[in-house]
């Protein structure tokens, strides 16, 4: 009984002196970076990717994708040197790694150079994947043209010429009447049918030209939201980027 209670004591013992398990290396700093570098902070994200190299016991694939976001930044920031510098380091831990897809196609041609000196160098690295079939010929293209965001706007522009050419014909015709009106061969009568003519035609003229600087306005504001809709669409995309728990989910947009 008494060897027994030594053998547990001993045991419990053992145990409380033991060092505490290394708990796996976080990526808080990598996901910072990654939200500066969306938020166009590179300078700021560059801070946060190298104190990200600095966690112990750091994942070669966790190593490669801030080493990829570094050049992305280094990138943005027009160090060419240095982003393709990074990209190769990237390159180097992961051969097949790949960026996010709103990269700039600036950035882009920095990492294909990266990629081709390591090939040249003897360093296998995977190649970018072929690039789709085109659509037939017969098909739309993706997304349509653009185009028809700008349908309401073109109306209202449409109203607004039909509107002003109409204004100026009646004004026209009304500067007619009033110079007819003035003729002293006129009767009375005559005269006073002229003169009510040219007062209702450019009656209806300065309501025509009313009617052409509020459509022109308001065309010129559904161009604004249309033309910053398709921005938009054309910037904003999303990016499924390997973690060490899974994936992340990356949103990115430059305007």
């Amino acid at each position: 009984m008494l060897r027994a209670c030594l053998a547990i004591c001993a045991a419990v013992l053992l145990l409380l002196a033991a060092p505490p398990a290394r708990g796996a290396p976080t990526n808080s700093d990598f996901e910072e970076g990654v939200k500066l570098l969306k938020d166009m902070e590179d300078s700021r994200a560059l801070e946060a990717f190298n104190q990200a190299l600095q966690a112990p016991n750091l994942d070669r694939g966790l190593r490669a994708r801030i080493h990829l976001h570094m050049g992305i930044a280094y990138g943005n920031l027009l160090n060419r040197a240095a982003a393709t510098q990074s990209f190769r380091k990237a390159l180097t831990d992961e051969p097949g790694i790949a960026l996010p897809a709103s990269t700039s196609p600036k950035i882009g041609k920095l990492f294909e150079q990266a990629r081709l000196e390591l090939q040249e160098e003897g360093h296998g690295t995977t190649p970018p994947p072929p690039p789709p079939p085109p659509p037939p010929e017969d098909a739309p293209p993706p997304g349509g043209s653009g185009l028809e965001r700008y349908v309401a706007a073109l109306t209202v522009m449409g109203v607004a010429v039909a509107a002003g050419a109409t204004g100026i014909a009646l004004g026209a015709l009304s500067r007619s009447a009033a110079s007819t009106a003035a003729d002293t061969s006129l009767t009375y009568g005559e005269a006073k049918a002229e003169h009510d003519a040219a007062r209702q035609r450019a009656l209806g003229a300065n309501i025509l030209f009313g009617i052409t600087g509020a459509a022109a306005v308001t065309s010129g504001v559904l161009f604004y939201f249309a033309h910053r809709k398709g921005q938009q669409e054309r910037a904003t995309s999303a990016a499924i980027l390997p973690g060490p728990s899974g994936v992340v989910l990356q949103l990115e947009g430059r305007y």
